[in-house]
């Protein structure tokens, strides 16, 4: 009796300790990987690059899953809210460790950098959707990512070759650090078109820095000249600080302004959208992924350089007809939809055209000799 009672002692202390052994394992079988979003949940943003981190690592690693941490840098930017979500963060992370971290914008790589040692630790760490990149960022995060250089210039310069006789530009902008900079931008591309253009940045013109609120920002675009263009660069937040969801506000702007409107993000391209220069955000959230795998297999931070990705261009051709437009001047490789079959412009090879003319001329010279030769038979 003694001996059996031994041997189902001994059987069932194996097999606690396999268990045991066991569910050590299981995270491991399970990794998370978090995307630390900018914006508050549910966003376009948010929602693409997670589609093109989930395509990385379906084709790349099965046993990754995604987990979302949202730090709302959208509707609160103070320095107190910052350090209550930073103090959630490292909470959740001590909770629920994760292999891999991925920041979705330029609040979430700053989070990154802020609190590094104190909430991350040795986690390797990517970025992407990031415009304003500086190399100081990648070092104190001590990781790497995927940028895109701003867009405002090259719009602007392109608006301006599409509508030859616009002579104003609105370039709507909020008071966040990040539209300082696209006003910067925007006056840099305006020196090169003084002579032709007026620029106007509503709410923001000399000696009046306050901003605008939704309904002043409709009204400016409703009562724009028959030769002006807007451009929606960023108005997040209005002039008492209060959150503004800018799809929402561009639609608007869109719909009623009587005059075409262009983004830079590709939540704004609604229908009634004249055409952006945008971040393609789901390759973004794909080439990110790679780059953490990367780090997670024991790859070196310099083996995986900062890369940066080109914007795409994208237009409306009904919402661009407000205006006087030179469908010419559109970008090579742009998606133009909505353009008319007898609009559409396919420019021909310097040697097909001087052909087509020597073809043209020949049949003029032809129908000419034929009708003096039916002239003299008659008579």
């Amino acid at each position: 009796m003694g001996i059996v009672s031994g041997v189902i002692v001994r059987k069932y202390l194996f097999i606690t300790v396999f268990l045991f052994l066991l569910s050590g394992t299981l995270p491991c079988l399970a990794a998370d990987v978090m995307l630390l979003h900018s914006d508050s949940q549910g966003s376009y943003r948010g929602n693409h690059v997670r589609q093109g981190v989930l395509q990385t690592l379906q084709t790349k690693d099965n046993s990754l899953h995604v987990v979302e941490f949202w730090l709302e840098a959208d509707k609160n930017t103070s320095e107190e809210h910052f350090d209550d979500v930073a103090e959630k963060l490292a909470q959740r992370l001590k909770q629920h460790p994760v292999q891999g971290v991925i920041c979705v914008g330029e609040a979430a790589l700053a989070m990154l950098q802020r609190y590094r040692s104190h909430v991350f630790g040795t986690i390797p760490a990517t970025f992407c959707c990031v415009e304003n990149f500086e190399p100081r960022m990648a070092r104190d995060g001590h990781c790497t990512g995927i940028t895109s250089k701003p867009g405002l210039e090259r719009l602007f310069d392109i608006v301006l070759a599409l509508h030859p006789k616009a002579r104003t530009v609105a370039v709507f902008t909020d008071q966040t650090p990040e539209s300082s900079e696209l006003r910067r931008q925007a006056q840099i591309a305006f020196e090169r078109h003084m002579d032709r253009i007026q620029l106007v940045l509503p709410g923001f013109e000399a000696g009046r820095e306050g901003g605008l609120t939704k309904k002043q920002a409709l009204q400016i675009a409703q009562g724009m000249p028959k030769n002006g263009l807007i451009l929606m660069a960023r108005f997040v937040r209005d002039n008492t600080d209060a959150y503004v969801q800018q799809d929402d506000l561009t639609r608007k702007m869109a719909e009623s302004a009587t005059v075409p409107v262009y983004v830079l993000r590709e939540e704004d391209m609604a229908a009634a959208t004249a055409g952006g220069f945008m971040v393609n955000e789901m390759k973004h959230g794909q080439q990110a992924a790679q780059q953490l795998l990367k780090l997670m297999a024991g790859a070196s931070l310099s083996s995986q350089p900062v890369a940066r990705l080109p914007r795409y261009w994208q237009f409306n051709a009904l919402p661009m007809q407000r205006a006087t437009t030179d469908f010419a001047q559109v970008p090579k490789n742009a998606e133009v939809t909505g353009l008319p079959k007898q609009a559409q412009w396919f420019p021909l090879p310097p040697g097909l055209a001087a052909l087509g003319g020597i073809a043209l001329g020949a049949l003029v010279v032809f129908l000419l000799r034929r009708k003096s030769k039916g002239k003299n038979r008659s008579s």
